[in-house]
Parts: C-alpha cells; sequence; structure tokens
C-alpha cells in the first residue's frame, strides 16, 4: 500500500488555428506563441448612438424567470458575469423601448440586469449604486461608466469589466450591450472611443465569490465540465448541466498525439479551468490558461524533463487558490508536490513513496473542505482509494470503492454542484460513462451518463 508522509503544516490539423472573437480556438499541444486573447473589434469612427430609455420599475409585464426575486440582494462577481453573459449568448438586441426579464435592453440595462438592482437605471444614476475605485482596482463584475451631460440620453455608455488579457492592462475583455445586440469582446482602455471619460465603479453590494471547488468551469456559467481527448486525437468540450451530467458542446482542436499526460484545474485562481499537459516526446509541460468561454489561450512552456514522470494530477493542495501538481516518478514510485503560482509550477518536496501499483490519479476536493484531495486506483485489488488533502499534502488512504480495475480512465470534477468533485469514469469494457457523485469520504452509486467513450484517450 502507498504511504504517505503526514505534512503538519496546514481530424483536425495540428496547427494552430486563428480564434474568431472570444469563439472556439483550436489548440495545438507544441504550440508556444503569444498567449491569444479575444479578437478585438474595431469601433467606427465616430462613436454608436446608444439611446437609453426611460428609467424606472422592473416591467411587470415581461416575463422575468425570477431575476428580481432578490433584488439589491449581495451578489457574487462570477453571478454577475454569469448573468450578464446569458444576455451575450442570447444575443439580446440593443433597444431603449424593449425589455427582457423586465430590464431595459440597452447599455444600462444590462448593467441593472447583471447586478439584479430590481429596476432600471441608467448612466446618470449608476454611480449612485457604485462606490468609485482606480483601474488597479478594476475585477470582474465592476463597470466602466462613462455619462455625456452634454448628451445624457444618446451621447452615454457603460461596460461591464469581466478581465485583463494580460499583464499590461492596456485592454480587458469586456460585456456590453451596443447596437446590433449584447456581446462580450476584447475593448482597448478604457474604451474605443471617448477613453479619458470612462470611470470605474465597484457596485456596493457585490461580494468576493464564494470558495467552491470549480476547477473545471470552461465555459464560465459557475458549472463544472468535461474535456476529452479522442481517438483522432481531438480536444472535445462537454458542457455540464450542474446537475445531472453533460453534453457535448463543441470540438477545441487537433494534434494531441503527442501529449500523454494531460489534466484540467485552475492554475491562475481566476474561476475558469485550465490545462495543463506533457509532450511525450520533449518532456515538455504546457499550461493553458483557459479563457472562460469555452476555450484556452495558446501554450505556455513551464516546465521540462516530464518524461520521468509516471502519472500526475492537479489540484490545489496548498489551499492558496491556485493548483498545484503531484506526481508520480517512475524511477522510485515516490509522490512528489509541484507547488503552483498561477503561471507555473515549482518543485516542493516528497508527499509518499510505494506508488507503483496506482493508476488513475485525479485530484479535486471530494471531501468539500476547500483543499485538494487525491484519488487512485490499485491496480492490485481493484479498490478506488481516497487519499484526503491536508494543506501541502495528503493523509492517509480510505478505500471508497471496489472493482474500479474495470475501469480505464478517471477524472474529478463538481457535476452536480455541490461543492465536493464527483467521479467520473469509463468502463473499459462497455465503453460507457458513469458518474460517481460524492458522500464526502465515500461515493454514491453510479450513474450512467454517457455512452462511446471506450476510444478516448484522456477523460479531463
Amino acid at each position: 500500500m502507498p504511504t504517505t508522509k503526514p505534512v503538519r503544516t496546514t481530424a483536425l490539423t495540428v496547427a494552430l488555428a486563428s480564434a474568431t472573437v472570444l469563439g472556439t480556438l483550436a489548440l495545438s499541444p507544441v504550440a508556444t506563441a503569444a498567449p491569444i486573447t479575444p479578437a478585438t473589434v474595431s469601433a467606427p469612427a465616430g462613436d454608436v448612438e446608444r439611446p437609453q430609455g426611460e428609467v424606472g420599475p422592473l416591467k411587470t409585464d415581461t416575463a422575468r424567470s425570477g431575476y428580481s426575486s432578490a433584488a439589491m440582494a449581495p451578489i457574487t462577481r462570477s453571478a454577475v458575469i454569469a448573468r450578464a453573459k446569458t444576455w451575450v449568448a442570447a444575443k439580446v438586441p440593443y433597444s431603449m423601448n424593449d425589455y427582457r426579464e423586465g430590464y431595459r435592453t440597452d447599455c444600462s440595462g444590462l448593467i441593472s440586469m447583471a447586478w439584479n438592482l430590481g429596476t432600471n437605471a441608467w448612466t446618470g444614476n449608476l454611480d449612485t449604486y457604485a462606490t468609485r475605485i482606480s483601474k488597479g482596482e478594476l475585477k470582474k463584475g465592476d463597470m466602466l461608466l462613462f455619462h455625456n451631460p452634454s448628451n445624457p440620453t444618446s451621447g452615454s455608455h457603460v461596460v461591464l469589466f469581466e478581465r485583463w488579457t494580460d499583464s499590461s492592462k492596456t485592454s480587458y475583455v469586456g460585456i456590453e450591450q451596443t447596437p446590433p445586440h449584447a456581446v462580450r469582446r476584447t475593448i482597448p482602455y478604457s474604451y474605443f472611443n471617448n477613453s479619458g471619460s470612462y470611470l470605474p465603479y465597484r457596485y456596493k453590494n457585490i461580494i468576493e465569490d464564494v470558495t467552491v471547488t470549480r476547477d473545471h468551469d470552461y465555459t464560465g456559467d459557475l458549472k463544472d465540465d468535461l474535456l476529452g481527448v479522442d481517438s483522432t486525437n481531438t480536444l472535445q468540450l462537454y458542457y455540464g448541466n450542474g446537475s445531472t451530467g453533460v453534453d457535448f458542446t463543441k470540438e477545441l482542436g487537433g494534434g494531441w498525439d503527442d501529449m500523454d499526460k494531460v489534466a484540467g484545474a485552475d492554475f491562475n485562481g481566476d474561476g475558469d479551468g485550465d490545462l495543463i499537459a506533457t509532450n511525450k516526446n520533449t518532456g515538455k509541460l504546457f499550461l493553458y490558461l483557459g479563457d472562460g468561454d469555452g476555450g484556452f489561450e495558446s501554450a505556455k512552456e513551464i516546465g521540462h524533463s516530464w518524461t520521468g514522470i509516471e502519472h500526475l494530477a492537479v489540484g490545489d493542495f496548498t489551499g492558496d487558490g491556485k493548483a498545484d501538481i503531484v506526481a508520480v516518478r517512475k524511477t522510485d514510485a515516490t509522490l512528489h508536490l509541484y507547488t503552483g503560482n498561477g503561471s507555473g509550477v515549482t518543485y516542493t518536496k516528497q508527499i509518499g513513496s510505494g506508488w507503483s501499483k496506482m493508476t488513475n490519479l485525479a485530484a479535486g476536493d471530494f471531501n468539500g473542505d476547500n483543499i485538494a484531495d487525491l484519488i487512485a486506483t490499485r491496480e492490485d485489488t481493484g479498490t478506488l482509494q481516497l487519499y484526503p488533502g491536508i494543506s501541502g499534502g495528503i493523509s492517509n488512504a480510505i478505500e471508497i470503492g471496489t472493482s474500479f480495475h474495470l475501469m480505464n480512465k478517471l477524472t474529478l470534477a463538481d457535476i452536480n454542484s455541490d461543492g465536493r468533485a464527483d467521479v467520473i469514469t469509463v468502463n473499459r469494457n462497455t465503453g460507457d460513462l458513469f458518474l460517481y457523485t460524492s458522500k464526502s469520504n465515500s461515493l454514491n452509486a453510479a450513474t450512467k451518463i454517457g455512452h462511446g467513450w471506450g476510444t478516448f484517450k484522456h477523460l479531463i
């Protein structure tokens, strides 16, 4: 049995395809180009007129789908962005006279909806719901407001801030209601036109995100998703429905035949799932940062000499909000921790030995304590072992399943959105995909959630 050291401290082409505006990005595992950000949509020479409708309460004659049920209540940053993305996904047309879920479908109406104000504000009073902040303080869910006193109805605008595109902070991903419809796109700071007039503000009732395992949320909807590399070496995305399973969404790119170890987790702590992968020929370790919209930036090399690793898993074992790597060395079957810093990993220490008989390593917060746990299958007995995480390491094994020698692929993701990572695995004989939801220190009975997974090379 593996021992642990107690820790006392708490057919697509291989080439990279071009990306559309925050659309599908075809990934090449060996690409090392500069990170790809959403393509900037050019603004017209003169600013687009965005006439604002009347300020007032929600339209009670419009189906609101529960949007006003908790108006003005504290709301997390991720919830604000998720709400705004619903208008982007629906391509809600811009109008000063129309309403959706009770909210006016103009620029200020989108902010009113995203913040769940329970009323229709306009650029002239949105600042009363917010606090003025600096550029350096901007976080997702804040706004950039331009109220033009000389032309308040047609010459003003407001944008929801999501994230910086890179460390230079010269452009950001913003969500805005603008003709012809709501969009999510890259915007030069602070805007295409009248840049000096857009001021950053923070909603007074916004709160930081609740710490919940979301290592596999690749679409930004606060639900974990599933990735897989199929028999054609193509990376596929399966959208999680937040309760019972996953559905195929789209292909993300080919050329994954040289990658022998692929795993997902939130490496930079931004709430979006990221990917790591090792090249079996060069031993290089690559990081792909997720864009929160079902795509990834191009690969960044963050390590080398990983051909000596037999198995690896990724998760936040240190509790700092950034994923780490645990890996089994081929030479002596010892388990080691590589601490993540948001953009790479650093070797830290050995945390176990005797891992020669262990396969299907996966990591995630299985017991809901905000620290990653490790799961592995014992080849000799077929039992599934849980190693609860402790700060900077793992504790002794707990047997949580039997007959897992019948499973040849396994990962962890919070499919039912209860704050605990669940086991997803493939039966090697039937190719069926099974979900075992977590009971903290044991498993619920298996539920079949898919078929045809027998030829997949990786489950992520």
